[in-house]
């Protein structure tokens, strides 16, 4: 209803005659449709000061005009002065009960007063005999929406979007609640019908390449977000889009391919971009060309754990461990909290024989909230390694304590029972690991090849175990 009117001259120089009036404390004399475009500018423009003083002296002046009174209450109701509102409504619902714009503005007053199932009745009521269906389709998706119903919510969102296509922002609405109800197959079948009304429409053509990627239509959808490019060529987010399923296809020259394209248009200053080509090219074995894409995508964001991560698994990959060590620091310095960062960093420090370094950061990581089975194994590993075979089996303790589902804990506590010569206990374990996952008796076989090789009994329980599956 209150669309701006910001170029209409006549409403703007009503609204400046009545500003005047107000300062110089003189009156003005407006007729009742002036009185009622005159509010509908202010909310228009959101100057609500202005829009409820206006509805205060239009109601002095015409106190008994319907349609005036129908915009006060309005006026009132959208700046929450529900007192002075109160009384217009029930004066105009006991009046005409029947009348189509009194049942909205009832609707509008239920709502605003938190009773949203008895607003969806009014503006049900009221539907097909309303003036403007363009509103009331948008009324009811607000309270479908207020009420947690987002099919309901859905159904009047795209009514009101098919009325006024032309509004970006009613679009933007029905594509977060499509989201919020995950409704990815309603929300492609609609903009199909979308973009078939407005071919060169980018934005359309975006949200279906979207939603036909969280049905996994994924051609389909690489599509629809590269029509947005060509339409829209300088638009970055449909190449984001794009970017993200080629990656889970593994198809990384596109990636690159995609971003030079980009950049051809565009001065690119978002380090996205540089990431994820750096990420293709490390891919590809071109760490040159690696290394100098993450080098940029640190350059736009130098606080990003991310970028410095990425920079020092390049690295780190190819042996420049000493390199990647300062980056994973960097990295840690921006995010201390980044357990990716934490991760590399230890496998870092181990390699340059950095006991101390690698063991701290590995606490650090079993303390992590995002910590998992496979960090707490690596910790005892890493402890049995150094010969802190009772470190180790305290850790393996505690991984069972909190993941009663990893078998292959089992192995390894195995392992650590044997190094520290309790031969029972050992093979208790070995016994408990074969019975529960015997498809991973490699773990033993694999990590502790000596210990396996300089234990006979272990050894022959091991060779027992590798010829009875093998029968």
């Amino acid at each position: 209803m209150y669309a701006s009117q910001e170029n209409d001259s006549d409403i703007s120089r009503i609204a400046a005659r009545y500003e005047e009036a107000i300062r110089n404390g003189t009156s003005i004399f407006l007729d009742a449709i002036e009185w009622i475009e005159l509010m509908e500018y202010y909310m228009g423009e959101m100057i609500y000061d202005m829009a409820t003083s206006a509805a205060r002296d239009a109601g002095e002046t015409y106190p008994d005009n319907t349609e005036l009174n129908i915009t006060r209450g309005e006026v009132y109701i959208y700046t929450s002065s529900m007192e002075t509102a109160r009384p217009i409504v029930e004066s105009l619902v006991e009046r005409y009960p029947t009348m189509p714009a009194v049942k909205v503005l009832h609707g509008m007053y239920l709502s605003a007063s938190g009773l949203h199932h008895r607003s969806i009745e009014q503006f049900l009521s009221a539907y097909n005999e309303y003036e403007d269906p363009h509103r009331l389709n948008i009324l009811l998706a607000e309270e479908y929406t207020s009420t947690g119903n987002y099919i309901m919510a859905i159904r009047y969102y795209q009514k009101a979007v098919l009325l006024a296509p032309e509004e970006p922002h009613l679009i933007d609405t029905l594509v977060d609640i499509y989201r919020i109800n995950e409704s990815y197959t309603l929300a492609s079948h609609f903009f199909e019908r979308l973009t078939e009304k407005q071919p060169y429409n980018a934005k359309l053509w975006y949200h279906l390449g979207f939603f036909l990627s969280r049905i996994e239509k994924y051609e389909d959808a690489l599509k629809s977000l590269e029509y947005a490019t060509y339409i829209e060529p300088t638009w970055s987010l449909p190449y984001y889009d794009m970017a993200e399923i080629l990656w889970e296809k593994e198809r990384y020259e596109d990636i690159i391919s995609l971003f030079t394209r980009l950049s051809s248009y565009i001065s690119i200053e978002d380090p996205y971009p540089y990431s994820m080509m750096g990420k293709c090219y490390h891919q590809i074995g071109q760490i040159e060309l690696s290394c100098e894409n993450f080098l940029r995508a640190i350059h736009f964001d130098p606080l990003n754990a991310e970028g410095w991560y990425n920079l020092s698994l390049a690295h780190f990959t190819t042996g420049h461990k000493r390199q990647a060590l300062t980056y994973i620091y960097e990295g840690i310095e921006c995010d201390p909290a980044d357990i990716e960062c934490l991760r590399l960093a230890w496998e870092i420090e181990e390699s340059l024989h950095m006991w101390d370094e690698a063991e701290s950061h590995l606490e650090e990581i079993i303390n992590h909230s995002d910590s998992n089975q496979e960090d707490y194994m690596d910790y005892a590993y890493f402890l049995y390694e150094r010969g802190k075979y009772n470190d180790s089996l305290e850790i393996l303790k505690t991984l069972r304590l909190l993941h009663d589902n990893c078998h292959e804990a089992f192995y390894h506590m195995s392992s650590v029972y044997y190094a520290l010569g309790d031969y029972e206990k050992g093979n208790n374990m070995l016994k408990k690991a074969l019975s529960l996952a015997p498809e991973l008796l490699h773990v033993m076989q694999d990590n502790y090849p000596e210990l396996i090789e300089n234990i006979p009994q272990l050894k022959h329980h091991i060779h027992r175990v590798d010829n009875q599956k093998g029968n």
